[in-house]
């Protein structure tokens, strides 16, 4: 008997310490907000009653540049370009909905119509008439889907690593996951996930700090945005984009890439380029899919030339 009694405590103990281990219950978001809004963040309410945070820096009085996030990241991916781009120009960078500090939304939409109305919906509550909008993966789809939508609004337009073309290295899910995968994703730990997502992103895993991914991992268990950011990837994962209208685009536009991207191909880069009447290519060697964590100087240096008259 006292053999089982040791064996029964010690399972109820090793189920305590993978409980603290596994289980990551949400955060409540009035603590995540204070513990991540800047000096620089703003909070507005759209028309569909969405509370959006978006970072602005630079003078008002420059020409306004939008920088549009990725999936499963935030405003913060820009942190290391902002401050020299805000020297020429007037920035202002969303989260999109799911995502950062704006999250779920009250009508719990998370397709890319959803993204490009919200961004819309900023546009229209800042008053912006005319404005440069770059966009980084998902973000690029957003900016490009938005330029088809409102070209009347957009100056000049950078892709960064954009999503848009079928790829055939995403990992789609085709299936509902069990109960127990789907429990894990609600409740569980998304460290490990989350850094194994950033890791793949980058050629050098250096560029994301433990710092940057403890922040992604609180903006995820931020109450609700596990729940939207599941809705989103199902529709994801079904959504087809328009990439036979790409040809439509007639603002000068700029593509950059890293060829070491293993999330989104060069080759997709090529595609973009080849469709848009009045664009121009940059390729960044031995880069993967974020440039503006990895190389921002670089970024920074190509988006200032061409920008600026």
């Amino acid at each position: 008997m006292r053999t089982w009694k040791k064996i029964a405590l010690a399972l109820l103990l090793l189920l305590v310490v993978a409980g603290f281990v596994v289980i990551r219950p949400d955060l409540s978001t009035a603590d995540v907000d204070a513990r991540y809004r800047t000096d620089q963040s703003h909070f507005l309410e759209l028309p569909d009653g969405t509370r959006m945070h978006y970072l602005e820096a630079g003078s008002p009085n420059a020409p306004t540049l939008l920088l549009v996030h990725g999936s499963f990241d935030s405003v913060f991916t820009w942190e290391q370009v902002m401050p020299a781009l805000a020297t020429d120009f007037h920035i202002i960078a969303p989260d999109l909905p799911a995502h950062g500090l704006t999250g779920t939304t009250p009508v719990d939409a998370y397709a890319m119509s959803d993204m490009v109305n919200a961004l819309d919906g900023l546009v229209g509550a800042l008053g912006l008439s005319r404005f440069h909008l770059a966009g980084s993966s998902m973000g690029g789809l957003t900016a490009w889907l938005y330029t088809l939508a409102h070209p009347e609004h957009v100056e000049r337009l950078v892709l960064v690593d954009s999503a848009g073309y079928p790829n055939d290295n995403a990992a789609l899910v085709d299936h509902e996951p069990g109960p127990v995968m789907r429990w894990l994703h609600r409740h569980g730990n998304p460290t490990i996930l989350v850094r194994r997502g950033f890791d793949r992103a980058v050629a050098d895993p250096a560029a994301v700090t433990d710092a940057y991914v403890a922040r992604s991992v609180d903006f995820l268990r931020r109450a609700g945005s596990r729940d939207a950011q599941t809705k989103r990837n199902r529709l994801r994962n079904i959504e087809q984009q328009p990439i036979d209208r790409i040809a439509e685009i007639r603002v000068p536009t700029l593509v950059v890439w890293g060829n070491a991207d293993a999330l989104l191909p060069v080759s997709a880069a090529h595609l973009f380029h080849a469709a848009l009447p009045n664009s121009e290519l940059e390729i960044y060697a031995g880069i993967g899919h974020m440039p503006q964590l990895e190389v921002p100087e670089q970024l920074v240096k190509d988006m200032r030339a061409f920008l600026l008259p």
